[in-house]
């Protein structure tokens, strides 16, 4: 960058021209100190005192920005887990709930299957326990 596209963006009024400069960001300078025009050791240095204050405050306010978003980066992870943790929980229910509708199909399925069969011989079970306490007429003649 050249001298007088500096002097533009920091405003300089006069020279020589003092500045302590702070990057906001990668195309950003912030001006948080300045003296122009006849500069004496003592005006420096205490502007040097004062920027390196406001830089401490900016330094720990980045510090802060920084575990901020450590913090919400882990939140965000340990809900991510969480919420996945119960999509699984709610899938393993749902496949449970399926399996025991199966089950439960396939004994209404035998029942009748069974009940159908019986029907077809014409006897059902309990009529042919109480049959076979009735001797056979088979049995009386041979």
């Amino acid at each position: 960058m050249e001298a007088h596209q500096v002097a533009r963006m920091i405003h300089a009024r006069q020279f020589p021209s003092f500045c302590v400069l702070l990057p906001a960001s990668v195309e950003e300078i912030r001006v948080i100190g300045a003296l122009h025009g006849q500069i004496e050791p003592d005006a420096a240095s205490a502007l040097l005192a004062a920027c390196m204050e406001e830089m401490e405050t900016h330094r720990a306010e980045i510090v802060a920005q920084q575990a901020q978003r450590v913090e919400d980066r882990f939140l965000r992870e340990q809900q991510d887990r969480e919420y996945q943790e119960a999509l699984e929980m709610d899938r393993r229910r749902a496949e449970e709930r399926e399996a025991q509708r199966r089950r439960e199909e396939e004994e209404r399925q035998k029942a009748t299957e069974r009940q159908g069969a019986q029907r077809r011989v014409g006897v059902s079970v309990p009529q042919r326990r109480q049959l076979s306490h009735v001797p056979s007429v088979w049995s009386t003649r041979c």
